[in-house]
């Protein structure tokens, strides 16, 4: 769902919230819009804009007034995805604030598909997806999969930083296409965005003013008095596990101590309610964090390995990964080698995601270092 499609929704819901009953934090007056510009001028972006300001405004508008209550909701769903998008970003040297195309895209709803048959966060073709390497098909739709489309998503535009060097050209290219973005260049026989935009299609000429009044909207929220709404307790306490053996989500939920409706909510990926082997790169099961620790034990039981790990005069801890760490800088924090990381947690790479629950067997006398 494109923003202006987003905005509409937000237009049938609430047409005036905030200028009839909210009081003076949802007006917009003449001080408000020359905040709003004033900011605008200031924002640190991936690149610079200098297009339709007006126009950016007028988006800025319908998030903050006219469907403030349906940005709040995103903004809710932004507190569980952007710690997932702002990981991989980093990890790829990429701008963090590349964080708000799914906002434009989708309002960080994971379901969508869109009448071109774009599907999930990242709004990817069929054809996109089979470009970066995710999976689609009768068992899988890796799409779906917050992590795996967000894999994905940073491989696409890297591959377009890479033929672009600009990235309102990549934030056009992500939009249209690669070849649509080449032909308009040829076109204006010129590079540079403003001189392309008028050869790109209607709805991507629009596409960098969304991505500005999101990212706006995303920096300035609460200064407009906007909160983020609670989201499910599902997505508040989720973790990921990786997992390379089938796995029935029946099993898993039994296991884990959460319901199946839970866990297919969490992992709409798998379409026939399984994981199914793979001797390549793990699955991600998204799973509350009280089935964490039950299930990693029925997995490596069930793969003939001991459960745990811990020594004499060991204790265990538990610690989730954060955006920016990678395995390097955790063995380092705990003063332990990435190989114990590794056998610990039966990972077969030092590929880590955010919110994944790492178990770590470290020494006592560690702890009483610590404290």
């Amino acid at each position: 769902m494109t923003l202006l499609a987003f905005a509409g929704v937000l237009l049938a819901r609430e047409p005036d919230v905030g200028l009839r009953e909210a009081g003076d934090m949802f007006r917009w007056d003449h001080q408000t819009e020359h905040l709003v510009r004033q900011r605008l001028e200031t924002m640190d972006l991936p690149f610079s804009y200098r297009g339709n300001e007006d126009e950016v405004v007028y988006q800025i508008r319908l998030y903050l007034i006219n469907g403030r209550r349906e940005t709040e909701r995103m903004l809710g769903r932004a507190q569980v995805f952007f710690p997932i998008f702002e990981h991989n970003l980093q990890q790829a040297g990429l701008p963090e604030d590349l964080k708000y195309i799914p906002v434009i895209e989708t309002g960080l709803k994971t379901h969508l598909r869109s009448h071109a048959g774009a599907h999930g966060l990242w709004q990817m073709t069929y054809a996109a997806a089979k470009f970066v390497d995710l999976r689609v098909s009768d068992e899988v739709d890796e799409r779906y999969d917050v992590y795996r489309s967000t894999e994905g998503a940073v491989r696409m535009l890297q591959f377009l930083y890479r033929n672009f060097e600009d990235w309102s050209l990549v934030l056009a290219a992500y939009n249209a296409g690669h070849g649509k973005v080449k032909t308009a260049i040829r076109r204006a026989n010129c590079p540079e965005y403003r001189f392309i935009e008028k050869y790109l299609p209607s709805e991507t000429q629009q596409y960098l003013v969304r991505y500005v009044a999101a990212a706006y909207v995303g920096k300035y929220y609460a200064a407009h008095g906007l909160e983020p709404s609670p989201v499910p307790a599902r997505w508040r306490t989720a973790r990921v596990l990786p997992v390379r053996q089938y796995l029935n989500l029946y099993k898993a939920a039994e296991v884990a101590g959460v319901s199946y409706e839970t866990l297919r909510k969490l992992n709409r990926g798998y379409k026939k309610g399984y994981l199914p082997h793979t001797s390549k790169t793990a699955n991600y099961l998204v799973l509350p964090a009280e089935g964490v620790g039950p299930l990693t034990a029925y997995l490596a039981e069930k793969n003939g390995k001991s459960i745990g790990g811990r020594q004499e005069g060991q204790v265990l801890i538990k610690y989730v990964v954060s955006p920016g760490d990678n395995m390097e800088s955790i063995a380092r924090l705990f003063q332990v080698e990435p190989a114990d990381i590794r056998k610990w947690n039966y990972l077969k790479s030092d590929r880590l995601q955010a919110h994944q629950e790492l178990s770590l067997f470290l020494p006592k006398s560690y702890l009483l270092n610590r404290a």
